[in-house]
């Protein structure tokens, strides 16, 4: 058992979604709801170190969201799906198989997206909101970087060279 237990972001009814007789849905069923639950925070896992790229956090902290909406359910069931099926056994001969293969691609596709900090308009969930640290929201929050970055500057705008007066 880890130390910190991730964050899920998805329900095991989120990864049942679907008909009964899905074949998505036939493909599961081997599945207690413990197991899926597994793969429901080791997707959540995955997906939240794709957003903590964007949403950064102090070295050490636990990356978490205080929000999320439909997207981000939809990239850890895709996910979780994938590594559930690929555990079982991935057939590319069977329709299914190759459906949910796919989807996965265009995840990590979507992931690498994400985490490329160059890229300036990713496909982010819009209704994300990573939970703030202790430091968002400090005094030294107001006074690091940015145009003001007075943390770096003696009060008369001269770059601070030395450790000395």
């Amino acid at each position: 058992m880890p130390a910190v237990a991730t964050q899920q972001l998805a329900t095991i009814a989120d990864l049942d979604m679907g008909p009964a007789t899905s074949a998505m849905r036939q493909a599961l069923v081997m599945y207690t709801d413990a197991d899926k639950n597994t793969y429901l925070r080791r997707a959540s896992g995955i997906v939240l170190a794709a957003y903590a790229k964007r949403m950064p956090r102090t070295a050490g902290a636990s990356f978490t969201l205080s929000a999320w909406g439909d997207f981000t359910i939809s990239l850890v069931v895709v996910i979780a799906r994938w590594m559930m099926i690929s555990e079982r056994g991935f057939n590319p001969n069977i329709p299914a198989d190759k459906v949910i293969r796919d989807r996965y691609d265009d995840v990590t596709k979507i992931l690498d997206e994400i985490v490329d900090i160059e890229n300036k308009s990713p496909r982010i969930d819009p209704d994300a909101v990573g939970a703030p640290d202790a430091d968002d929201e400090g005094p030294l929050a107001f006074s690091e970087g940015g145009p003001r970055d007075e943390s770096d500057y003696y009060p008369t705008g001269k770059h601070r060279t030395r450790g000395c007066c």
